[in-house]
């Protein structure tokens, strides 16, 4: 019985190991896509603040 016990407890542990893992995996990606939205945002609104002339050097217009 008390193997038993013991397989039963080694198969919920795996179960809660194997959710807790997913549940990061997921939670990581969208820390990811919300990180990569908000730049998106930021680089938008800085871009519209910036004024390009015929001197105008930063990465976007390096050719």
């Amino acid at each position: 019985m008390a193997q038993q016990r013991g397989m039963k407890r080694a198969a919920k542990v795996a179960k809660r190991k194997a959710r807790q893992c997913r549940e990061n995996y997921r939670s990581n990606i969208k820390q990811a896509v919300y990180a990569f939205e908000k730049a998106l945002r930021e680089a938008e609104q800085g871009h519209e603040e910036h004024v390009h002339d015929e001197n105008c050097n930063h990465e976007g217009h390096k050719h």
